[in-house]
């Protein structure tokens, strides 16, 4: 075969799919390799890329904190940040960001900092409180009378509006997979790791 034989057609077109095809399924590789790195980083407590889930007794003196700034019960917002998150503070979904899971519009009622700072715990739990607190002076003014955990609870879950549509019966409220929410509803105490109540 001589040097300067050209490759025939066909030829070129099946290398040209094979590229393809390798590129194609490099990039769902890689997609996948990421996938299983945010996988590990979200569910190890320790892990090489950080660790984002912060310890329990150091969100607890911090919603002590927060629960003196806004006359806030303290296991109300420490519940919370465990039925949002787990203490975790890189959790995300497509509209809440933080470990108390804040939306923009509710975070942009409260904090003038930026949403993008929402991985920040403790702005996170600066805004969630507040907004608590906002929520509660909400219900107070509807109901004319200080609204309990569990209606608090209810607003912040689901929103003001929706627990007004429901008489402000926390038990009226859709259904929640949620167990601490659940008990919350309930005026119930979760079943959550407290510090402090340790013996």
């Amino acid at each position: 075969m001589g040097a300067s034989q050209k490759i025939p057609l066909r030829d070129r077109k099946s290398f040209r799919l094979i590229c393809r095809w390798v590129s194609l399924h490099l990039k769902l590789l890689i997609f996948v390799l990421y996938g299983l790195l945010l996988a590990l980083a979200y569910f190890l407590e320790d892990n090489p890329w950080g660790k984002y889930r912060v310890e329990a007794s150091v969100v607890w003196d911090y919603a002590q904190v927060k629960a003196e700034e806004t006359g806030l019960d303290p296991l109300l917002i420490y519940s919370i940040v465990w039925a949002e998150s787990s203490l975790n503070a890189h959790a995300r979904t497509s509209v809440a960001r933080g470990i108390m899971q804040m939306t923009e519009p509710a975070w942009k009622r409260v904090s003038k900092e930026p949403w993008r700072q929402a991985y920040d715990w403790r702005l996170n739990m600066d805004a969630g409180s507040a907004y608590l607190a906002l929520l509660k002076k909400e219900i107070k003014g509807a109901l004319e009378k200080e609204p309990s955990n569990a209606q608090i609870a209810g607003a912040y879950r689901y929103g003001f509006t929706r627990l007004k549509g429901c008489q402000f019966d926390p038990l009226k409220l859709p259904k929640t997979n949620n167990k601490i929410y659940k008990k919350l509803f309930a005026g119930e105490l979760p079943e959550i790791s407290i510090p402090e109540l340790k013996e």
